[in-house]
């Protein structure tokens, strides 16, 4: 008996000691997560993956099932229409701002172009690099490894990643504020050290490059840079005198200035004469300052997102999981005895430092611009500035707290604002998300229909769509829909219109909005925002959709478009044929582009009559439908070309078999001959034609190689 009774004593006094065991245990792990926060933070970005993707599993509206939509299509153009780095150069050509922005395209153009949701997952990864980085510029600048604010600023940003934007086009912007950072951290490591690190410096000095040249607003951190010159200290050794100090401030500073000023001058240099558009006007900031300091320190993304999140049950119950245990991990840092919570009016000083080098550029931007209105380019920064400006508030008060001696108070203080902070961010981040999943399942489910149709007639260049309810819900602006088609259907050649139920909403539009139908022999004009040419009836489909079947009418009369943005000028119904038989011969007049076509540039008018393409690259491409076979000759009519080497050096290949070309020269102009041999049947034949090399004509900006007017495909013999 006496020996059960030991052995029972042993067992409690054993059971008893793994509570503070399991206790201690805990307060190490906090411990290293704060003495880690890179760890900590890619484990709760994972962790977050992983929690979207079960949820995804589980057939909710949650996940990565988001594409490229609105802005990030005309991104996803540039990337197809010029592949590799000539997607650089095209994109200057439309907008010479932001020199560095397209290579991030460029760095991560394999993901975009090969999966769906390739842009979405390059934007998660922002967040947590972003998180990263500015958890490490604030140990930095702190000088307090044990101090749990950074680590919690950098979840704050992990998961302040919802938008006004309903795409993901600010990825690159957020990036080169990132870029921004770093400077800043590898600066402030290069004072710390007493300023014997030079490679610190100048690892600073080409971030800083990078960031400006991605996005130049970023020349705010030069606001950050003056005051780690200037009023930073080295950490440790003995400490030179103020006056030296500010030398060396000084000239660093010079440093940054001069990096940035050489930017600004090879930007002016580079770029065309600005325009009326992007000037600035001092004048405006008397009613447009207020209103951009106001969106910055509350914009009204974060009503929408904070409001309709708790508004959703769904939402709800989707985001209390992760917030409660993020709230758990903050509620472990704030017991745990290891964490240093004393504030010091230095540390928030830099709270506002940050702050300023990221908004200040914004507000000057908004203040004085006709175009990029208050709130509009402070959503580009928001990731960053809104959990900065709310760790600059809570701090204020937790110093205010510790100054009256109440530590514990302030500590509790700073738990409370980040719980609330974390229940506000993260059922807004799971609600953005949502949306952006489910507006493009709206979108996928139509892109497949269209696609079917497209490839059952091929021949058909401009789609004309009448859509259940309002289209711009679920596309946004009828101006991006060329480029939705041009990227869904992987075309160059084909447009695509909604027919709008409200009239034009700014005055500069009224002259394409309405769709016009004339007589058979005029055609449908404004079938695209960008040429108000006539169609014939016979390239163009009109399509009805009724929110989930893509349907094409055979018969449309005025009473088909009631209520839509449409000028009925028939006497007639229109009657949709169905699909054109092959021909042969097949005759192209390049009035339009190439069916399939790549490498050309755009049909020009010529003064004598007719139209003329130019290959616009090296190779150029395109898809012919026809019945022709056995014996074919085919037959380019050249209208001109840059040099006589690439005229004569120019190889054209049929489905990928080589046709010998003969030049032939007459009054009536240069002929390019050829003959095949092509298989019966009702068939598709690529052509790929290849020159020796390009030119950039004087005065011009585009490549050009040799210009067609018409392309005949016959047989030698009579059929």
């Amino acid at each position: 008996m006496a020996t059960t009774e030991r052995e029972s004593f042993r067992v409690q006094a054993l059971s008893s000691s793994d509570a503070p065991r399991r206790m201690r245990l805990v307060d190490r792990l906090v411990a290293a997560m704060i003495q880690h926060p890179v760890a900590t933070l890619f484990g709760l970005w994972l962790i977050h993956l992983a929690y979207l993707g079960a949820l995804q599993a589980a057939g909710l509206s949650y996940g990565f099932a988001v594409w490229p939509m609105g802005e990030d299509r005309n991104w996803l153009r540039f990337m197809l229409d010029a592949p590799g780095v000539a997607m650089v150069r095209e994109f200057w050509q439309m907008n010479d701002r932001n020199p560095l922005s397209p290579w991030w395209y460029w760095l991560f153009s394999k993901p975009i172009l090969d999966f769906d949701w390739g842009l979405y997952g390059v934007r998660k990864l922002v967040d947590v690099f972003l998180a990263i980085v500015v958890t490490l510029l604030f140990r930095r600048l702190f000088r307090e490894p044990r101090h749990p604010l950074p680590l919690l600023l950098g979840v704050l940003v992990l998961f302040c990643n919802f938008s006004g934007y309903r795409e993901q086009i600010i990825w690159n912007f957020l990036t080169a504020s990132g870029l921004g950072l770093v400077a800043l951290h590898l600066y402030a490591r290069f004072v710390d050290t007493g300023r014997v690190a030079p490679y610190c410096l100048a690892a600073a000095l080409i971030a800083f490059l990078v960031a400006i040249a991605t996005y130049t607003l970023n020349l705010g951190m030069l606001i950050a840079v003056a005051a780690i010159a200037l009023l930073r200290r080295p950490w440790g050794g003995d400490e030179p005198k103020w006056a030296a100090r500010a030398r060396d401030g000084i000239l660093e500073i010079a440093f940054f200035v001069t990096v940035a000023g050489v930017f600004m001058l090879i930007w002016y240099t580079a770029a065309r004469p600005s325009s009326d558009y992007y000037r600035l006007n001092v004048g405006l900031a008397a009613q447009q300052f207020a209103s951009s300091v106001r969106q910055l320190l509350w914009h009204p993304d974060f009503t929408y997102y904070i409001v309709n999140a708790y508004r959703s049950p769904e939402v709800v119950f989707a985001s209390l999981p992760f917030a409660a245990l993020l709230i758990a991990g903050v509620l472990a840092v704030a017991f745990n005895k290891r964490a240093s919570w004393k504030m010091t009016a230095g540390q928030l000083g830099w709270f506002s430092v940050v702050l300023a080098a990221l908004a200040a550029t914004i507000v000057t931007l908004e203040s004085t611009s006709k175009v990029w209105l208050p709130g509009t380019r402070s959503m580009m920064i928001y990731q960053l500035s809104a959990p900065l400006l709310m760790l600059l508030l809570t701090g204020a008060v937790a110093l205010a707290l510790q100054s009256q001696g109440r530590a514990i108070a302030a500590r509790a203080w700073i738990v409370l604002a980040i719980s609330v902070a974390l229940l506000s961010i993260v059922p807004a981040s799971m609600l953005y998300n949502q949306i952006l999943v489910k507006k493009t399942d709206a979108q996928r489910r139509f892109s497949v229909q269209l696609a079917r149709l497209a490839d059952e007639r091929d021949d058909i260049r401009a789609f004309v769509v009448r859509y259940a309810d309002d289209p711009d819900l679920t596309w946004g602006s009828d101006v991006m829909s060329d480029t939705y088609a041009r990227t869904i259907l992987r075309r160059r050649d084909v447009t695509m219109r909604f027919l709008q139920r409200r009239p034009a909403p700014h005055v500069e539009w009224a002259h394409w909005w309405q769709v016009q139908l004339g007589p058979d022999h005029e055609g449908v004009r404004n079938t695209s925002h960008v040429n108000a040419e006539p169609v014939s009836y016979s390239s163009v489909r009109f399509l009805d959709w009724d929110g989930t079947t893509l349907s094409v009418p055979v018969s449309i009369d005025r009473q088909w478009f009631t209520g839509l943005e449409a000028d009925w000028r028939r006497e007639t119904s229109i009657a949709q044929a169905a699909r054109h038989a092959p021909t042969c011969p097949v005759h192209f007049d390049f009035a339009t582009s190439p069916l399939r076509g790549e490498g050309w540039s755009v049909p020009e008018r010529h003064p004598a009559g007719g139209f003329g393409m130019w290959m616009g690259a090296t190779r150029a491409s395109m898809v012919l439908r026809t019945a022709c076979a056995g014996s074919v000759s085919i037959t380019l009519g050249v209208s001109g070309y840059m040099a006589e080497d690439i005229l004569t050096g120019l190889t054209l290949r049929v489905d990928g078999e080589p046709v010998p070309l003969e030049i032939n020269r007459s009054a009536e102009g240069v002929y390019l001959t050829g003959r095949m041999e092509l298989p019966a049947g009702d068939k598709r034949i690529r052509l790929d034609l290849e020159a020796p090399r390009v030119m950039v004509p004087q005065g011009g900006n585009r490549t050009l190689a040799v210009m067609f007017r018409r392309l005949t495909l016959q047989p030698l013999k009579p059929l």
